[in-house]
């Protein structure tokens, strides 16, 4: 059953996007509107593991968010979900390494990986791992706030 806030709006109504430049080199990003509640806002914190906030990270909230508004995103199914949003280009694998690079579970990665996995598969392990975690804090917080 989809979760709503506690105003009944849809969760990723909480979320917009907004430009940072201008012209042709200005960048599309994700961000909560002024008026997200707090809960929300600890919520996206929380997601980013302690890291400084960044773009993929409240893009990936945002994706969660419209997942558990819609029911496509339960406690029951999040591993296919997380898998469902891995990059499947090498190129974005890479650029999503080099960008997230400190952050990655090295540790959980060589559990899930046999020796012979390539590098872009442990890429892809890296950021499954780190999409089931920003998952599963936007699950359990939206979990709480509807309680």
């Amino acid at each position: 059953m989809p979760t709503k806030s506690k105003s009944s709006k849809p969760l990723a109504s909480h979320f917009c996007t907004r430009k940072r430049g201008k012209g042709p080199a200005a960048v599309s990003f994700v961000t909560l509107r002024a008026s997200h509640p707090e809960w929300l806002q600890d919520a996206v914190y929380a997601a980013h593991g302690g890291d400084l906030p960044n773009d993929w990270t409240y893009a990936e909230c945002l994706a969660a968010v419209e997942g558990i508004d819609s029911g496509d995103l339960t406690e029951d199914n999040l591993g296919e979900y997380a898998d469902g949003r891995v990059d499947i280009y090498t190129s974005a694998r890479f650029e999503w390494a080099s960008a997230h690079f400190a952050t990655i579970d090295d540790d959980r990665v060589q559990e899930l990986c046999a020796p012979e996995t390539s590098i872009a598969d442990r890429i892809g392990v890296a950021q499954y791992i780190a999409i089931e975690a920003i998952a599963s804090t936007m699950l359990a917080a939206a979990r709480e706030v509807a309680a």
